[in-house]
């Protein structure tokens, strides 16, 4: 029971990287379970448990206490959807265009959350044929040529 204690403490929360991989695992977990968005989710628990801690060192005195607790609460939530962009990233196709799946959408834990569905969708890129008209990937011949 001891070591179920070490996990997360409030000393450990207190610090960004603490307070970092609390706020990740919640939005993530919530995200997945309950389908909430990724974005509001992660702001929201990083304005509470910024504004926890600051509770809990009695810095919320002045205005000056206020400001701190949201500049660090912003700081908390970039770090994070970084760390959900890096890993959601890493796990990404690296393909130009992106095949859609077939059925109901599938979330992946570590998915990105500021490109939903894989990414920013890619320009078609315009060719010329060698009779000098223009085609687009979706209309260009990709069938393979023997003595090019």
């Amino acid at each position: 029971m001891e070591q179920a204690r070490e996990f997360f403490t409030v000393a450990s929360i207190a610090t960004l990287a603490g307070a970092s991989g609390a706020v990740l695992v919640v939005t993530n977990t919530l995200r997945k379970l309950f389908g909430m968005n990724a974005l509001r989710t992660c702001a929201g628990a990083s304005l509470i448990i910024v504004g926890a801690s600051a509770y809990a060192a009695g810095v919320l005195t002045s205005m000056l206490g206020f400001v701190l607790a949201l500049v660090n609460a912003c700081l908390l939530f970039c770090t994070v959807v970084g760390m959900q962009e890096f890993a959601g990233g890493a796990t990404r196709q690296r393909v130009s265009r992106a095949a859609k799946e077939h059925g109901g959408r599938v979330e992946k834990f570590f998915g990105s959350w500021l490109h939903p569905d894989g990414g920013p969708e890619l320009p078609p890129q315009t060719l010329t044929d060698p009779a000098g008209q223009h085609k687009k990937d979706d209309e260009r011949d990709v069938s393979p040529r023997i003595g090019r």
